[in-house]
């Protein structure tokens, strides 16, 4: 039996303006909450209403608007931070989206795609609400990033396939807490959920796209690559963030010749050679960046560092480094 898409769910995750806003504080406030650097044109900006919330869960980020008619541009200069694929799902009201020749009008009931590294225009109506979800392109596979830049802009409708489950999962997670163990977990899962939506609406199957245990190997890695700093970051810890045993996150490793530990030292020395010879932290003491990726012990970073390159950090530091200008 189909079950569609609470849509007065939705609504209800919304927020509520409460007063007027200023073009400039609406400006501030989206793009600081998208990453966007957006420009604006406004009907009547002495009478706009708006109001935005925005949450993270590691590389996955969820905003939702509510707002009045106004026109949306994106400028030349491109994403703040990490190029994502936003999903933009229509509440009530109407929006067009325009990006890479193509245009969709999208009404309650109706999502999208548009990319954060291209240009595009969002025609936005009175009564607008919308739930929004950014998949951070680091977090996808090379296949996929390429199959969601032939989606862009356009028309999905909510209660196909998948997408009843993944915009409801989305929705519910207003209710945690951002950055939150909980909320990592089925930020994880959303964005297998939400890939693997769009597969089946482009009419591919994943298999083409990706084996699972590279799909999950991904995952992995990049879990990793968030909490690169954390000293006590475990083996564990990756394999519950992923819903796999210990055993089966060691088998993904070593089936490309690493162990977990192996990967994750790998690329804390990576953060830390780059620190290392980065001019702009010459005064930045070396047991303050082996700190800063995870090393607790300077005497260990030390004969970590010097068996993987065969330097210390200080010899590396004095033959990488050059004084700017």
């Amino acid at each position: 039996m189909r079950s569609d898409f609470d849509l007065q769910h939705a609504v209800r995750v919304t927020p509520r303006p409460r007063s007027r806003t200023t073009p400039t504080r609406w400006a501030r406030q989206v793009n600081t909450g998208v990453a966007v650097e957006f420009d604006f044109e406004f009907q009547d900006p002495t009478e706009f209403v708006g109001a935005i919330t925005h949450r993270s869960w590691g590389r996955l980020r969820n905003y939702n608007v509510t707002c009045q008619r106004h026109v949306v541009h994106r400028r030349p200069t491109g994403p703040r931070g990490e190029p994502f694929f936003l999903l933009s799902l229509q509440v009530t009201g109407r929006k067009r989206i325009s990006q890479a020749g193509r245009s969709a009008t999208l009404s309650a009931g109706m999502y999208a795609v548009y990319d954060s590294e291209r240009p595009v225009t969002l025609e936005v109506a009175d009564d607008y609400r919308s739930v929004n979800l950014c998949l951070n392109k680091k977090s996808i596979g090379p296949a996929d990033r390429a199959l969601l830049t032939e989606l862009v802009a356009s028309p999905i409708d909510v209660n196909q396939g998948l997408a009843p489950v993944v915009w409801s999962t989305v929705a519910a997670m207003s209710a945690l807490t951002p950055h939150s163990r909980d909320g990592s977990i089925v930020a994880a899962n959303v964005l297998d959920m939400a890939t693997s939506m769009l597969r089946r609406h482009a009419g591919t199957g994943s298999e083409e796209l990706g084996p699972l245990h590279l799909r999950r190997l991904d995952r992995a890695k990049g879990f990793i690559e968030q909490h690169l700093a954390e000293p006590d970051l475990r083996l564990e810890d990756v394999a519950a963030a992923l819903f796999l045993s210990t055993r089966h996150l060691n088998t993904l490793f070593r089936q490309e010749g690493h162990t977990p530990g192996h990967w994750i030292r790998n690329r804390r020395l990576d953060r830390c050679r780059a620190d290392l010879s980065d001019p702009a932290m010459v005064d930045t003491p070396v047991a303050a960046i082996a700190r800063r990726w995870g090393f607790e012990s300077p005497s260990h970073f030390g004969a970590v560092f010097k068996a993987a390159t065969g330097l210390t950090p200080a010899e590396y530091r004095a033959g990488t480094v050059r004084a700017p200008g």
